[in-house]
């Protein structure tokens, strides 16, 4: 029986020389051996994570803290320099008490 397709016309060979060559075979090995050694990074940093969860925690804890008091004082002070200008266009106009 005569096959339905030729190999040689689809490509199919040249693909199996490339896939079946030393340098193609080295590559895929480089290549797995690169993600290997990256899930096993990964493995480790979410062990860690895991061993120090309570330190990370506090860290965090902190760090929310320190940014919410520098957010409170720039806050703050961005609120009082506003209050100072209106009061000093005030002072100058008197008009502030006619807007309310």
């Amino acid at each position: 029986a005569k096959p339905l397709v030729s190999v040689q016309s689809t490509g199919l060979s040249a693909i199996t020389k490339v896939l079946s060559s030393n340098a193609t075979q080295k590559l895929f090995q480089g290549l797995g051996t690169a993600i290997a050694g990256t899930a096993t990074k990964f493995a480790s940093f979410i062990s860690y994570i895991g061993n120090h969860q309570k330190d990370i925690s506090t860290l965090v804890t902190s760090i929310g803290g320190i940014a919410k008091a520098f957010a409170v004082g720039i806050w703050n002070t961005a609120k009082d320099m506003i209050t100072g200008i209106a009061k000093a266009f005030n002072d100058i106009t008197g008009n502030s008490k006619k807007a309310k």
